[in-house]
């Protein structure tokens, strides 16, 4: 992994943010930290700031946030997911709000 795209100031603040919520683990993927909730992927930090599953219909509200973004896969927009940039995921009650969001989405998927 390219440690040149990990934020460790963001993934310290998702950390203590996700810290009291049961079933999160952490593993790295797509050259950042990734966040799972019970095995379902939640958010990741990296160097483009935070990305966040809000769910295909839920995300709305997030997106007409000024700098928030949907992320791209490649020339595929990836519905249902927002990015924050690294400005806009260092503001705790963002973060908290997008992740709470996210933890009620992926909290609806079963287990993997």
């Amino acid at each position: 992994m390219d440690l040149a795209m990990r934020d460790r100031d963001l993934e310290q603040r998702l950390r203590a943010d996700l810290t009291t919520r049961d079933g999160i683990t952490e593993t790295t993927m797509f050259g950042s930290l990734a966040f799972l909730l019970r095995g379902n992927l939640l958010a990741c930090a990296s160097h483009e700031g935070l990305l966040a599953r809000l769910g295909r219909g839920n995300e709305g509200w997030a997106l007409a946030l000024p700098g928030v973004t949907t992320p791209m896969s490649g020339t595929r927009s990836m519905k249902g997911w927002v990015r924050l940039p690294p400005g806009l995921a260092a503001d705790p009650a963002l973060r908290a709000r997008v992740l709470d969001a996210a933890t009620a989405f992926v909290a609806s998927l079963p287990p993997k």
